[in-house]
């Protein structure tokens, strides 16, 4: 289908094409394998089809026409005509590279817990956004590591267990765009959006049970910081009474005295 004159033009960011002539195999893996890309690099070369199967950066599957594995890989790096594509593509739930770049889902189809630990399993270099009502969190992963989170706006490592139990959540996980590092030229195509395909396993996950938050008490002051002065008895008050008559008794007897 011919695009019509009134479409948008998109730019792919997580699409590059180039030419082996520009560009060996072995210059384009190389660069792929610094920047931990996961996805798949389609060869035209030889007189036949071939892909490259990248999982953060390092080579998982070849295969060129009806050769696979190292025999495959080792064609490809000899190819000296020809052209690539490299695509970036995130593995679904269950294992496999998906048909994108860009995947999301909500927290009743996977939650956010499992998501998280998909990301780690298959050490993958991407953000999830969270997004719940008003608040809007982004979790960025490196290399199945969590490298920063940020919570409306700003940086905050401690906002975690806060986000993962939020309610009605949705997310979205994208990889970075390809670095420059990675020859090849922009692709003019819109980088598709996938849902996440849920297998038995992820489904079967539980969330840890959430604890709580207890209303805030007043905080009782101990007893070596009150007064040291003791506090008033019944039998202190009488002392302090019986003082009071007598010194009374004592003026009116002098008042007398002198007014005789």
């Amino acid at each position: 289908m011919r695009r019509a004159a009134t479409d948008p033009l998109y730019v792919s960011r997580n699409h590059l094409e180039g030419s082996l002539l520009d560009a060996p195999l072995d210059r384009v893996l190389a660069a792929c394998r610094k920047h931990l890309v996961t996805g798949v690099v389609r060869v035209h070369a030889l007189g036949s089809d071939g892909v490259v199967e990248l999982r953060a950066g390092a080579v998982d599957r070849a295969h060129l026409g009806d050769v696979a594995g190292d025999r495959a890989l080792e064609l490809l790096r000899g190819a000296q005509d020809g052209w690539y594509e490299v695509a970036q593509r995130l593995p679904d739930l269950t294992g496999e590279l998906g048909d994108a770049a860009l995947m999301q889902g909500d927290i009743e189809g996977v939650p956010l817990i499992a998501l998280m630990r998909h990301c780690e399993d298959h050490a993958l270099t991407c953000t999830i956004t969270v997004i719940s009502g008003f608040d809007r969190a982004c979790i960025e992963y490196r290399a199945g590591e969590i490298a920063r989170i940020e919570l409306n706006g700003y940086f905050d490592d401690d906002a975690l267990p806060q986000i993962v139990h939020w309610k009605d959540a949705r997310y979205r996980v994208a990889a970075p765009p390809l670095d420059l590092d990675i020859e090849g030229w922009p692709v003019p195509r819109r980088a598709p959006t996938a849902p996440f395909q849920v297998s038995r396993a992820i489904a079967a996950v539980e969330l840890p049970p959430v604890v709580p938050r207890l209303p805030a008490v007043a905080t009782p002051v101990p007893a070596r910081a009150r007064s040291h002065r003791p506090e008033p008895s019944a039998g202190s008050d009488a002392a302090w009474i019986a003082l009071a008559a007598v010194i009374l008794l004592a003026l009116a007897i002098a008042g007398l005295v002198l007014i005789s």
